[in-house]
């Protein structure tokens, strides 16, 4: 195709969208709406993944020791990132510091400090914290491990239920953009079956008969995706701005931190959808030769 072809065709196919106004403005907000919401979900959807992840990441294993002496095979388990080895007097400083009113209590009633050595560590990734655990308990020199078991069991879950509800939720709301522009151009197709006929009977070829309508759904995607960032991204920066005050402790994305990548998905997400929408919406009527 020349390249002055493809561009009277896409001319024609913004023509097509201004003289059918209804249909593209009720396709426009509905497609507008349903990226809004995407981009809404897929935001909350991260946000939640991060607090998962950062209480996953700063959950602690303790194991305590039958010996108040340091061992190395703890200190090589594969997976561990960090330990630090603590001494029963570290043990009871700490426990001092926490409870300071108790202090000089602890300090005077208790001749023989009978707290145990033990292992803080951290691990490389938390999928690997009940490995690791098993692996500690079947130690000789183990007494006891402690790390929070039934709420690192349950971060982990909800971490792979929200994985997997938001790829659920991604597709189901991705068909449905589909299908409000494939329907929007089959209409658009259908009421223009004369002018398309009459094209056939002079000769263009069907690539030519049908750019307009791919061109129209591509604009109409794009347009969409334009309108629905403008609305995620102030939204998301008067909530960030409030988050950031009220909420300091949580560790909620910045709109710094998602800006450009939500603008290139978003682009690239809803033209993509307007043009497969529109290839779907005129299949049916594609003229054969």
């Amino acid at each position: 195709m020349k390249a002055a072809t493809g561009l009277r065709q896409i001319g024609k196919g913004l023509s097509n969208l201004w003289r059918h106004k209804g249909s593209t403005v009720a396709a426009f907000v509905t497609v507008t709406i349903a990226l809004v919401v995407l981009g809404f979900f897929a935001l909350t959807w991260l946000n939640v993944l991060t607090l998962t992840s950062s209480l996953l990441n700063n959950l602690e294993i303790r194991a305590f020791l039958v010996k108040n002496q340091r061992v190395n095979q703890i200190e090589t388990l594969p997976g561990i990132t960090q330990f630090t080895f603590i001494t029963p007097e570290m043990a009871m400083k700490e426990m001092t510091d926490s409870y300071p009113l108790y202090g000089e209590y602890f300090q005077g009633i208790l001749t023989d400090n009978p707290l145990q050595a033990s292992y803080a560590l951290k691990a490389e990734d938390s999928q690997l914290i009940p490995e690791i655990v098993e692996k500690l308990k079947a130690m000789p020199e183990v007494d006891e491990v402690i790390y929070g078991g039934q709420a690192t069991d349950t971060l982990l879950n909800l971490q792979r239920f929200i994985g997997g509800f938001g790829f659920l939720l991604f597709f189901i709301l991705t068909t449905a953009i589909l299908l409000v522009v494939a329907n929007t151009l089959r209409l658009s197709f259908a009421i223009r079956k004369p002018e398309i006929l009459l094209e056939k009977l002079l000769g263009a070829s069907p690539l030519y008969i049908v750019g307009p309508f791919l061109w129209e759904g591509t604009v109409l995607g794009f347009l969409s995706s334009v309108a629905a960032l403008l609305i995620i991204l102030t939204s998301y920066n008067s909530f960030a701005s409030w988050a950031a005050q009220a909420m300091p402790y949580l560790p909620f994305r910045t709109l710094e931190s998602v800006r450009y990548g939500l603008i290139t998905a978003g682009l690239i997400l809803g033209t993509t959808m307007g043009l497969i929408g529109s290839i779907w919406g005129v299949r049916r009527y594609w003229p054969k030769e």
